[in-house]
């Protein structure tokens, strides 16, 4: 019961996150650079949420580090994906590539924090 609680408020947060109000939309005609605040946020919320739900599966719900770091990676991953879909379905909004990139970084990073 306890783990099914668990999955129920991860699945809340990543749509919360997904469908939370994007406060720092860049300006359409703002170039889409490798280093910038948007990626460094989409590389530190992957991040933090890899390793959370990584770190809640394998102590709460007792599931191995590898299979705890691979929920959180397609969590997270899904998640960055439903949002880069979501931003080009704005008016004049685009799937950043680069945005997904910085998603990957911090999900390896939060993995490796996590296995290791």
């Amino acid at each position: 019961m306890r783990c099914a609680a668990i999955h129920l408020i991860l699945v809340f947060m990543t749509v919360s996150l997904i469908m939370a109000p994007d406060c720092t939309a860049q300006d359409s005609r703002e170039k889409d650079r490798w280093l910038s605040r948007d990626k460094g946020q989409h590389f530190v919320v992957s991040l933090l949420l890899t390793g959370a739900t990584g770190t809640l599966l394998v102590r709460r719900c007792g599931y191995h580090r590898d299979q705890g770091f691979a929920g959180g990676a397609v969590l997270t991953l899904g998640a960055g994906l439903i949002k880069e879909w979501r931003d080009s379905r704005r008016l004049e909004g685009r799937f950043s590539w680069k945005d997904l990139a910085a998603d990957l970084l911090g999900i390896i990073l939060g993995g490796w924090l996590l296995i290791w």
